[in-house]
């Protein structure tokens, strides 16, 4: 039997530790976006789109988590597991949403070099590895 309340605090506090992550990233891509002057190519508008909107989606994915937690002990009717399960479903989308948010904000404050096109890679390379290795941990459960 698998002990909810210990699960239920550490993934919330994973879920702020995460949240707390995207929101420096964003606020790290609001200044490199805002504070130096660039050529606004499509490629350059679709990296800065990519890197806000995925960092502000990992945001709400990290404090829906929080909150699906939490509204499991304050309501009644709720599962305590299912909301553990929806809470993990959060938080891994939004890790992958925030690698992705990462590697464009890469893409774009180094210019679009042949260096920020590694860096990007090696970030979605890593959400990638990051799906794969969790659902390999899923089936071994």
């Amino acid at each position: 039997m698998a002990n909810y309340d210990v699960a239920n605090a550490r993934i919330s506090g994973f879920s702020t530790f995460l949240g707390g992550i995207s929101l420096i990233a964003l606020i790290l891509s609001i200044n490199i976006l805002t504070g130096r002057v660039r050529d606004p190519s499509s490629i350059v508008l679709a990296a800065e789109t990519a890197t806000v909107v995925s960092l502000l989606g990992a945001l709400v994915l990290f404090f829906s988590s929080t909150v699906a937690l939490v509204s499991a002990y304050t309501d009644a009717g709720l599962d305590l597991e299912f909301s553990v399960k929806l809470a993990r479903r959060f938080i891994g989308t939004g890790v992958v949403l925030m690698f992705w948010g990462i590697g464009a904000l890469l893409l774009v404050a180094f210019g679009l070099t042949l260096q920020a096109a590694a860096y990007a890679v090696s970030a979605l390379g890593a959400s990638v590895a990051f799906v794969v290795i969790r659902a390999r941990l899923g089936k071994a459960r």
